[in-house]
């Protein structure tokens, strides 16, 4: 449970996220894409995992090894208000009653022991541009470690 993992952790959450059918790759074009790091502006129901600072919990005095949960955010970007409030509750939902997962990505698997959330659903209010898109934001930590 530290830097020791082969993949960024959005990508390892993204992976986890498609793989429940909570959002879809970008590159396929389906319903509630979630991207990492840029929300592109031209696509409106759409989501995002970015990279939030890592909670510290101390070291293993025998190895040295770091312990630390990676901060995340997740950003949903919709056209209408309810539909966004939902997608949120259904992720959270999840987050919260996710142990031990298995997430392959390539030949690396890792696991992610736990989620825990610390703002539940934070609505960001409307989306500063013409569009007038509402965004809501679950901000989390998690462990990951590779296997």
């Amino acid at each position: 449970m530290s830097y020791d993992i082969n993949n960024s952790p959005i990508l390892i959450i993204q992976t986890y996220l498609v793989n429940k059918s909570l959002g879809s790759l970008p590159a396929n074009d389906n319903e509630w894409p979630l991207y990492l790091s840029f929300l592109p502006d031209s696509v409106d129901n759409a989501m995002c995992l970015y990279d939030e600072n890592p909670q510290i919990d101390g070291r293993i005095q025998s190895t040295g090894e770091l312990l630390l949960h990676f901060g995340m955010r997740l950003r949903i970007r919709n056209t209408d208000y309810e539909t966004g409030w939902a997608k949120a509750a259904e992720i959270l939902r999840d987050l919260m009653t996710s142990v031990r997962q298995s997430v392959v990505i390539n030949i690396n698997e890792y696991l992610i022991h736990t989620f825990t959330t610390y703002t539940g659903i934070h609505s960001m209010g409307l989306e500063n541009s013409t569009k007038r898109r509402n965004i809501f934001d679950l901000n989390f930590i998690t462990s990951i470690e590779e296997v």
